[in-house]
């Protein structure tokens, strides 16, 4: 038997989610610019080093498999940066809609309220208009 989304809903420590909510963001915004730096080239670094084979190796057979290898590490890195901006638009959406929660379970409070006194006044009236 599945546990209703509001019992479900009502376990969650809501304080505490809401308390961490910007530091996720944060955290999240600074993987992003940190992966940007890390994936920017610096200026005059777009030529590659040099190299020299090792002994009985074939040149052509290794700068194939250099250029296969940078190649892969070219797509890890944009893999990566998208990981990254996801992660930051997932922890922003999360704050959002802790903030959105938040202000619900503010309303529903007040409006709880609301009619508790409106509840009182009614039984209030009704008392009065029987003595």
């Amino acid at each position: 038997m599945a546990i209703p989304w509001l019992a479900a809903l009502q376990m969650v420590p809501w304080g505490q989610v809401i308390e961490h909510a910007p530091k996720v963001l944060a955290k999240a915004q600074e993987l992003l610019r940190r992966r940007q730096a890390a994936t920017d080239p610096a200026p005059g670094d777009g030529a590659i080093e040099p190299w020299s084979p090792a002994a009985g190796a074939d040149p052509a057979q290794l700068r194939e498999r250099l250029d296969r290898l940078q190649t892969r590490v070219e797509q890890q890195a944009q893999l990566v940066e998208q990981q990254s901006q996801m992660l930051a638009e997932l922890a922003e959406q999360s704050a959002n809609l802790i903030a959105a929660i938040d202000a619900q379970r503010r309303q529903l409070r007040r409006t709880r309220f609301a009619l508790v006194t409106l509840a009182m006044l009614l039984l209030i009236v009704a008392l009065a208009g029987r003595g």
